[in-house]
């Protein structure tokens, strides 16, 4: 990996023989959190924050020695947004975060050399780019990523976002044929049920990928997904 970084290319021999590479994004480059635990809060991540958030704009302004995230629960984070469950500025918030122009630009080269190689490309990210998988829960410059994404010329070859982060889960397929699967967090899991646990594996095979595993259950919407 480069120095500091934590976005990268993952290609295992199988995976090459396929025909398909995975992509590991980042989606916390620019965050709160993204000195570390115990650092004060990144400068450029603030600063979005009270850009596209006006809590936090008030919480700075009559706390301007706020400095870790303990600080940051001074104010209602969602305070006047009505429509909490749609309202796609629910995710200005410490919670997300998002990705620089040098990851968008490493993106843009790789999705070229995969449409160049004629690759299949499986992105993983903790946290979604998609606002149908989750409003809430999705990356703060998720409209940059999607605009790469659905790019004719070098977006082709995405077939598959696999990403985390929304508890609940989520699944949509986008009108490029972009699968977005987030994946239910195995904190809902009880004990013992089912007997085997709450995990699943993917299978990448040349003509389709199959999600094997367990859960508790599937919501409406994943039955419907999946039929």
């Amino acid at each position: 990996l480069p120095s500091g970084e934590f976005y990268f290319r993952y290609s295992p021999p199988a995976a090459i023989e396929a025909k398909w590479r995975f992509l590991v994004i980042d989606p916390f480059e620019v965050s709160v959190i993204s000195g570390g635990r115990g650092a004060e809060l990144d400068v450029e991540a603030k600063q979005m924050l009270r850009d596209n958030n006006t809590n936090f704009d008030k919480l700075f302004s009559q706390n301007p020695n706020a400095k870790t995230l303990d600080d940051l629960d001074q104010c209602d984070w969602y305070a006047g947004i009505e429509n909490r469950g749609t309202d796609l500025s629910t995710r200005w918030t410490p919670l997300n975060g998002a990705v620089s122009e040098k990851q968008l630009q490493w993106l843009r080269d790789e999705l070229r050399d995969a449409t160049r190689d004629g690759d299949h490309v499986c992105i993983l990210s903790h946290v979604s780019f998609h606002p149908s998988c989750h409003p809430h829960n999705l990356l703060w410059n998720y409209d940059e990523v999607l605009q790469i994404l659905h790019d004719a010329d070098i977006g082709r070859c995405v077939e598959l976002v696999i990403s985390g982060h929304a508890h609940c889960g989520g699944f949509f397929a986008d009108s490029h044929g972009i699968h977005h699967c987030t994946f239910e967090s195995p904190l809902y899991s009880k004990p013992g049920v089912p007997d085997k646990g709450a995990f699943c594996r993917v299978d990448i095979l040349k003509d389709e990928v199959r999600v094997v595993g367990f859960t508790n259950e599937l919501t409406a919407l994943q039955e419907a997904d999946a039929r």
